[in-house]
C-alpha cells in the first residue's frame, strides 16, 4: 500500500504541518513524524504511513471486547501500528517491532468479514485513531456491518464528531479520572480522554469502558469509586465497565473493585477473568441472569429487555 493523505491537519510555512487528530497537536517538520510515529510530513503534506498495513487480522468473539453488543457474535479484528499515547513499561504491552505486517485494502477487509459471516469489524490491538483514514474508508463502504473501535480516547473533538457518524460502538480504555494517573503513565492529562467519552455518548455512539488494573498505579478501591462516580455523573448507571486484571493481580481485589463500583450505583460491571459471575449480565431490576457467558452464550433477553420488562441497553441486532 502507498502512503495515504492524512485527515485533520493544516499546512504551515516552510513545509511544516500541524496535525489536529489528537491533543498532542504536533507541529511536524518536513520529513519528520508525529508522536504517534505513523503520520509523516512528506514535502509539506501529512501522510498516513501505515495505511492498509495491518499488524493484526483475526477472527474474535465480541465478548473479547464488549459485553452489550450482539452476544455470541464473531467479529473481524484488525489493527495497525502506532499510538497516540506512549506505552508505559508498567503496562507490559506488545512492542510494535514484534507485530506482523499484512497488506489489505478496505475492500479486502470488507470481503473477508462478509465471507466469514462476521457482522462486526473491531478496530483494536494498538490505537485505532492513528489509522483513522483506513477506518473511515472501510466503514463508509460497508454500512451493513457494525463498526467498533477499542481506543484510549486521546483524540480531538472534530475527528470524534465525524467518526461518530459511521461507527456504532466504542470501548474506551481508561486508567482513572485523575490527571495524576495519566501523568505517571503517559505524561498527559486525563481531560481529553474524558471529553472524548462524553462526546461519543452525546453523539449516541454505544459506549463501554474498560479499566486495566495496574498494581501500584490505579488499583485502589478509592480510584474505582472515583471512576464510578464520574460515570454516574456524566454517562449514567447503565454504562457497562469491564475491569481487567493485570498478571498476578489478586482476583479477590478485583471482585472487591467490582462490588465497590456496583455499590456506587453502576448496573453493569464486568471482570475479564474465568469467574463466570463476573462475565454475566444481571437485570438491574429483578437480578435475573439475562446473558450468561461461559463456554457458550446463554441469551435470555428479548429484544433488549429482561423477561421482567426491564430494558438492557446495548446493540442487540
Amino acid at each position: 500500500m502507498t502512503f495515504k493523505e492524512a485527515l485533520y491537519y493544516k499546512k504551515l510555512v516552510n513545509k511544516k504541518v500541524h496535525c489536529n487528530l489528537c491533543p498532542h497537536s504536533c507541529i511536524i517538520e518536513n520529513g519528520e513524524i508525529g508522536k504517534c510515529e505513523v503520520r509523516q510530513n512528506v514535502g509539506g503534506n501529512l501522510k498516513s504511513m501505515e495505511y492498509g498495513k495491518l499488524c493484526e487480522l483475526k477472527e474474535e468473539k465480541i465478548e473479547d471486547f464488549m459485553f452489550h453488543t450482539i452476544p455470541g457474535s464473531k467479529c473481524l479484528g484488525i489493527g495497525m501500528i502506532g499510538n497516540t499515547l506512549s506505552v508505559s513499561a508498567k503496562e507490559n504491552e506488545v512492542e510494535n517491532s514484534k507485530l506482523k505486517s499484512i497488506n489489505k485494502t478496505p475492500q479486502q477487509i470488507i470481503k473477508e468479514a462478509k465471507n466469514n459471516g462476521n457482522k462486526i469489524i473491531v478496530y483494536n490491538y494498538t490505537e485505532p485513531i492513528v489509522f483513522y483514514e483506513f477506518i473511515k474508508d472501510v466503514a463508509i463502504k460497508s454500512k451493513d456491518l457494525k463498526h467498533i473501535i477499542v481506543s484510549n480516547g486521546f483524540v480531538n473533538e472534530d475527528p470524534i464528531n465525524e467518526m461518530s457518524e459511521y461507527i456504532h460502538g466504542a470501548v474506551i480504555k481508561i486508567k482513572g479520572v485523575d490527571d495524576e494517573i495519566y501523568n505517571v503513565l503517559y505524561g498527559v492529562n486525563a481531560e481529553p480522554v474524558l471529553k472524548c467519552i462524553k462526546k461519543l455518548k452525546e453523539n449516541k455512539v454505544w459506549v463501554e469502558l474498560s479499566i486495566k488494573i495496574i498494581p501500584g498505579v490505579n488499583d485502589s478501591l478509592y480510584n474505582i469509586r472515583k471512576i464510578a462516580s464520574w460515570i454516574l455523573d456524566n454517562l449514567g448507571p447503565d454504562t457497562p465497565i469491564n475491569i481487567i486484571p493485570s498478571k498476578n493481580t489478586d482476583i479477590e481485589l478485583i471482585k472487591k473493585a467490582r462490588k465497590s463500583a456496583m455499590d456506587s450505583g453502576l448496573n453493569f460491571v464486568y471482570i475479564s477473568s474465568n469467574w463466570k459471575e463476573g462475565k454475566t449480565t444481571f437485570c438491574p431490576n429483578c437480578k435475573r441472569a439475562v446473558i450468561i457467558r461461559d463456554d457458550k452464550i446463554e441469551n435470555n433477553h428479548i429484544e433488549g429487555k429482561c423477561k421482567c420488562g426491564q430494558e438492557i441497553p446495548g446493540i442487540w441486532h
